[in-house]
């Protein structure tokens, strides 16, 4: 089966250029002079809008007074980030060489600050958590640095000698160094490193870090001495590491893949009121009672904002917002909303509109949003940094906003109540929370004193809100009076398919081959939470003259050949869920999510990407989607009886003798559960139902279960050496799983606790 696993989108190294002004320390330098090739500039983080705009200036340092301006500004700001810190309260040892156990942490932390800090226009990969395990006999588990040099060795970002060893204590050399930052380039951009063909230096020829020295050179990374010499043996200082570090964050700025952690906050804060659902009373327009008043606070004086409605579809995400564009003009779509701003900071509006402008009072905007018509709107307050009316996008990227910006929360009006009358309906709108639906510019009430049919059969309320959706059509004899009861008749339910599933291969089943396909799904909006969905599969004719699936030459299936290979499930309550079709032959595959109505079982299908898919070892770390107490023995703390259940995506390894996993708790007491010891650890050998959320099923092998036969230890040992009581005695719930030992999947890959559910309530 062919097979394209999907990667984080990969930096292209040739856009990640764009160094800036020239800064001075004792690894940079004025063109080299005998180099075969001239530096690019430097790529400096210090400059107006770089990495470091906005951080702090205040030395906490007595011995940075013989820094170049520059150099002290970097260290200073480097220390702000947490990636390093002095060696003591008052001084940083600018001169001080750097160890290979210093280094590792401080990759380790830039590697977290990277991600912290992603623009959303990239995806940039996670370091694999630590599993206990060193690599290298010099390094202790428990001593100082053994995680991130664990971490850093899984990612292959930093590796030891020939001789097996990492040697911690020794110093970094600058090609290390070179290297360190050019391995965690390729790790976070999913395989790319940088490179280039050009030669910058002289005293590098045949070295082993050469190739590496001239790429950071080429980005603005390492510009040696001045004279073209790099000292690629030569020991790393304090300064310059700070320095190094710091223009490979500006590089990674350049190319718009992070933000600087001192920026002012993107996001203006937005509260709502009222948060309430509105009583079907005030829903009738125009009435002073339901209009939303909004407050936009942290914005700053003396700066004009914009304020805007949005039709709430074109602002997608809840942590990452993403605009829908105005066409090709790297400007957010504010469509068209039947709303306007008629208030702002207690002043009627003059020609109500859907914008205007104001400025702050004491940090805050409030303003007034009234609506004629079911719509969602959203309102969103930015900053219009060139006037141009617009929240502007990043050019070249996912439209994701340039200027700082707020998104408040979505509301909906409703039109007036439809008179009591006699006809026919077509649905545009549904708003569960009021039990109503719109038709015709009218709203209609659902009591549960009317009567529901399908097709003139008496069907439940429950039945009629399971099945209506939008685009549903029937007849109405409708009656204003609560009392009064009102006849509703679906004659046609259009069932909506047609949501983007999405679809990854990977190693979901029993074995170590990734044969399985992952299918996820949003419902349709436009659908009522009763209609049902399940997984259709057919086998697409790959003609063999690209062995590429899905391509124009391929023979696609005819519906006939699509065939059910899930079973049929209801959507949660957000909508959301996941199918798998597991230990898949080698071939090409499409896929269809069916919708279908539980009353008429209507249905529409919903056609979905290719999945490629080619056999292969499993190296992926597997992951847990559930993770609780599912059995208390009684108190607040882990102890005898209780039971923790682990529900994970793929199967896993039996549990060794010593398995163990470690809790740490909100007062940061850490305790050790170990097979054997205080608990016993197994993992099931049949199909079994969990206690996650509509009680699912997992498969063989897919759900751990540890029952405590004592309270976690919380006395350090060589397999905890961080396990301490702290502030409490006792590990207390909630508490996260923050290491494990032997926790593998049937392919020897430890938990990946990075990505999982690890929260044990």
């Amino acid at each position: 089966m062919k097979h394209q696993r999907r990667r984080p989108t990969r930096l292209i190294a040739g856009i990640l250029g764009g160094a800036l002004a020239l800064s001075a320390s004792p690894l940079i330098g004025v063109q080299a002079a005998g180099a075969a090739d001239p530096l690019p500039p430097l790529a400096n983080p210090i400059a107006n809008g770089a990495f470091c705009d906005d951080a702090p200036t205040t030395n906490p340092f007595t011995d940075l007074g013989g820094e170049t301006a520059s150099t002290r500004q970097v260290i200073i700001c480097l220390v702000a980030t947490k990636v390093t810190t002095g060696t003591t309260a008052t001084t940083y040892s600018p001169g001080g060489t750097v160890t290979r156990r210093q280094m590792a942490v401080f990759v380790k932390r830039l590697a977290d600050l990277a991600n912290a800090q992603e623009t959303g226009s990239f995806e940039l990969a996670p370091l694999p958590a630590y599993n206990g395990v060193t690599g290298y006999p010099d390094v202790k588990h428990g001593e100082p640095g053994a995680v991130e040099i664990g971490q850093l060795t899984r990612a292959k970002i930093i590796a030891g000698f020939p001789d097996g060893t990492f040697r911690p204590n020794a110093p970094v050399s600058r090609r290390q160094m070179a290297a360190f930052v050019n391995n965690l380039q390729k790790f976070l951009s999913g395989g790319t490193a940088l490179s280039t063909d050009k030669d910058f230096f002289d005293d590098d020829a045949g070295d082993s870090g050469e190739a590496n020295l001239n790429a950071l050179a080429a980005v603005g990374i390492f510009q040696g001495d001045g004279q073209g010499r790099v000292f690629p043996g030569g020991p790393l200082l304090r300064r310059q590491m700070a320095n190094i570090l710091l223009r490979y964050a500006q590089v990674l700025q350049n190319a718009v893949v992070i933000e600087s952690p001192f920026a002012p906050p993107s996001n203006a804060t937005l509260a709502v009121t009222p948060r309430t659902a509105l009583t079907r009373e005030l829903a009738v327009e125009p009435s002073a009672a339901d209009d939303r008043l909004y407050r936009a606070s942290g914005l700053q004086a003396g700066v004009t904002y914009t304020i805007q409605l949005f039709p709430a579809a074109n602002i997608q995400g809840t942590t990452t917002r993403v605009f829908t564009e105005d066409g090709t003009t790297d400007t957010a779509d504010d469509g068209s909303v039947a709303a306007d701003i008629t208030v702002v900071k207690g002043a009627t509006v003059v020609g109500a509109d859907d914008n205007t402008t104001a400025q702050p009072l004491d940090g805050v905007i409030t303003f007034t949003v009234d609506g004629s018509a079911m719509e969602s709107i959203a309102p969103v307050v930015f900053r219009d940094a060139d006037a141009d009316g617009k929240l502007d996008l990043k050019a070249d990227n996912a439209p994701i906003a340039d200027e700082p910006f707020g998104v408040g929360a979505v509301t909906q009006y409703l039109p007036p109540e439809a008179a009591s009358t006699t006809g026919s309906f077509t649905v545009t709108a549904i708003s569960a929370e009021r039990d109503a639906f719109v038709s015709g510019g009218a709203t209609y009430y659902l009591d549960t004193n009317d009567t529901y049919r399908y097709a003139g059969t008496a069907i439940t309320k429950n039945q009629f809100n399971s099945m209506l959706s939008v685009g549903d059509s029937g007849t109405v004899t409708y009656s204003a009076d609560p009392a009064g009861v009102s006849v509703f008749n679906i004659t046609t339910d259009d069932v909506d398919a047609t949501a983007t599933p999405s679809i990854a291969i990977v190693d979901d089943g029993p074995g170590t081959t990734i044969d399985d396909a992952r299918i996820s799904y949003t419902r349709a909006p436009t659908n009522s939470p009763g209609v049902t969905y399940s997984l259709l599969r057919a086998t697409v004719a790959d003609d063999g003259v690209d062995n590429l699936c899905g391509t124009l030459d391929d023979v696609m299936p005819v519906d006939g050949a699509f065939a059910t290979v899930a079973a049929t499930q209801a959507a949660g309550a957000a909508g959301v869920f996941v199918f798998s079709d597991n230990d898949l032959a080698p071939g090409c595959y499409t896929y269809r999510i069916r919708a279908t109505s539980p009353v008429s079982l209507e249905a529409e299908d919903s056609a979905i990407p290719l999945g490629e898919a080619s056999p292969g070892p499993d190296t992926n770390p597997p992951i847990s989607m559930f993770a609780k107490r599912t059995t208390n023995a009684g108190t607040a703390d882990f102890d005898a009886g209780d039971v923790i259940t682990l529900v994970f995506v793929e199967t896993m390894a039996p549990p060794s003798a010593t398995t163990s996993i470690q809790l740490q708790d909100g007062d940061l007491t850490r305790g050790e559960i170990t097979n054997g010891v205080n608990a016993t650890f197994s993992l099931n050998t049949d199909p079994v139902v969990t206690g996650e959320p509509g009680s699912p099923t997992r498969p063989a092998g897919t759900v751990l279960t540890i029952t405590l036969t004592a309270a976690p230890n919380t006395t350090p040992s060589a397999t905890c050496p961080l396990c301490s009581p702290l502030l409490a005695p006792g590990v207390q719930a909630p508490a996260d799983v923050v290491a494990s030992s032997g926790v593998t999947d049937s392919s020897g890959n430890a938990w990946f606790l990075d990505t999982s559910d690890v929260t044990v309530e």
